[in-house]
């Protein structure tokens, strides 16, 4: 059936692209409400710190790693480019396993400074990183050499194997839910993940290994200016769930991203379209179609801006269920939460076309630099706007910083493509 996929991948890739970050989105949608459903809301806030701070490090990885091979492996010749990846790929898992290691070492020895709760979070999160940094990496991988209907197939066995074991769990009434959702995760993607690069990648490790320095330094030339843009803008737009646990404890966190998940199927097709469009787009660029690779990121800019808008149409029509269906866990009094989430993804979308362009212009620096201000202006208006107004005034101040990056981004980049066509 692959070799079926195989001839007509180029007429399906798009289609497949978006039924895989649908499945992507269905998963973080159901294992939400799942929790929701099960787990305590203190419990359930947890597991918003410790997913807030696994998507931080996801987020790091992909701007070392994943974002700096699909912008170089264009100008790689065509028979280097899989050991190239490889070579990526062992950098990638000598530079985690070391955090790992260090992380588990210090929570081991963290007794009376950190609260028995979050010592637990940690190392959970810790061992389950790994298998989703993986699991990243071969999406990366198999979207750069058009392989979407094989990122699917493999998505969708996790998603049967994650759910039916998570269903398991909550059968059996197991304690500390938030905490197995995650193990199971990590576990789940580590095996998929390293089976499907096995079956796909298929490259000479000792290849790799003998240019993994190198590699890794080029990467880091200027993905050390991506990784900082991505610390930036993760505590620019995550942020807010640390101030609220400090300082309003794990049940605003929970409430936070109980409204969040209404809308986070769309965030993550959004997260996700930008690693599938990415390396279409620096293909392209790098065989000078610039302004086919701008077409590409408007039609998607302006397609995700109608999803979002049905989405909401459809949140609307349907809340009085989800109300019934939150009744009695404390999450009554979401709806002003819920729009004000709506504007900010819209907001977001927009941030997010400049952002993928920059990107394949390599603009990492300029990218860091603009972030860095948006950034530091967001979390010193957080901080008082949290304190004084709650859930409601971090939401305000998000969507003022993703209209205010929008603006700047567009600019910049609008200098940018001139230039790049005038040198053409």
């Amino acid at each position: 059936m692959l070799k079926i996929f195989d001839r007509y991948k180029s007429r399906l890739y798009p289609v497949l692209a978006v039924a895989d970050q649908a499945l992507q989105s269905l998963v973080n949608l159901l294992s939400n409400i799942l929790l929701i459903r099960y787990a305590s809301r203190e419990e359930y806030g947890i597991y918003g710190v410790g997913f807030t701070s696994i998507l931080l490090i996801l987020g790091l990885s992909h701007a070392l790693f994943g974002l700096q091979m699909t912008v170089i492996a264009p100008d790689k010749p065509e028979k280097d480019r899989k050991i190239y990846f490889g070579s990526m790929f062992i950098s990638m898992i000598f530079v985690v396993s070391v955090l790992c290691a260090i992380t588990l070492l210090i929570v081991a020895s963290s007794h009376g400074w950190i609260s028995e709760d979050y010592r637990k979070l940690i190392t959970v999160v810790a061992i389950s990183l790994p298998g989703m940094l993986v699991m990243q990496f071969m999406r990366q991988c198999l979207y750069f050499f058009n392989q979407a209907h094989r990122v699917l197939l493999f998505d969708l066995i996790f998603f049967l194997l994650f759910f039916g074991a998570l269903s398991f769990l909550v059968s059996l009434g197991v304690e500390h839910l938030h905490l197995w959702a995650l193990l199971v995760n990590g576990g789940t993607a580590l095996m998929l993940g390293l089976t499907a690069l096995w079956l796909n990648l298929r490259v000479n490790i000792s290849k790799s290994m003998a240019i993994a320095k190198a590699s890794f330094i080029e990467a880091w030339r200027s993905g050390s200016w991506a990784l900082l843009g991505s610390v930036l803008t993760v505590l620019q737009t995550q942020g807010y769930v640390y101030l609220l646990a400090i300082f309003k404890g794990p049940t605003a966190v929970a409430e936070m991203n109980a409204a969040r998940l209404f809308l986070s199927p769309l965030l993550v097709m959004s997260s996700g379209f930008s690693k599938v469009m990415i390396p279409r787009m620096a293909l392209l660029k790098a065989d000078g179609h610039i302004n086919r690779a701008v077409a590409l990121a408007m039609k998607i800019m302006f397609m995700l801006m109608v999803l979002l808008l049905l989405y909401l149409g459809l949140i609307a029509v349907g809340w009085g269920w989800f109300s019934d269906y939150l009744s009695g866990k404390g999450y009554e009094n979401l709806w002003m939460l819920v729009v004000l989430w709506g504007f900010y993804f819209l907001s977001n979308v927009i941030v997010t076309t400049p952002s993928e362009l920059l990107q394949i212009f390599r603009e990492f620096r300029l990218l860091t630099l603009t972030g860095m201000v948006v950034a530091l202006m967001v979390l010193s208006a957080s901080l008082p706007a949290i304190i004084y107004f709650g859930t409601v005034g971090a939401m305000l101040v998000l969507i003022a910083g993703e209209i205010g990056l929008a603006i700047l981004l567009w600019a910049r980049f609008r200098r940018v493509k001139s230039q790049a066509l005038s040198e053409f």
